[in-house]
């Protein structure tokens, strides 16, 4: 079979076959484009939701959080507070105690016990 072409020109039915399953295949392609970008569109919006939803749930929980780390902060500051304190108060007690000592009664040679160790 033999079509006429718009030009002039003779198309074979082989011709008009191949073309014919070319602009289906096009069609076709088309059509899932167009599916795989609504899709791709309606996923975003999904990610975009639970994107929300996490800010939602996390928002409470970081408050929690910084009034834990609050809380914390402050215990440790009294008891280091408390520890400075006795230690301020230790050295006291020891300066007061060394004050109150009388020195150690200055060291003398012991000859004899030295003699005696000498081998010569």
């Amino acid at each position: 079979m033999v079509i006429e072409a718009v030009g002039g020109g003779f198309m074979t039915s082989l011709a008009l076959v191949l073309l014919a399953i070319i602009a289906i295949a096009t069609t076709f392609m088309a059509i899932l484009q167009i599916g795989a970008i609504l899709y791709v569109r309606r996923l975003g919006r999904r990610v975009d939701d639970l994107a929300g939803e996490f800010k939602r749930e996390i928002k409470p929980l970081v408050g929690r959080l910084n009034t834990m780390k609050d809380v914390v902060i402050n215990q440790a500051r009294e008891e280091l507070g408390l520890i400075e304190g006795l230690r301020t108060a230790f050295e006291s007690m020891k300066k007061t105690f060394q004050k109150s000592q009388p020195p150690p009664p200055p060291a003398t040679r012991n000859t004899e016990d030295e003699d005696s160790m000498f081998i010569g």
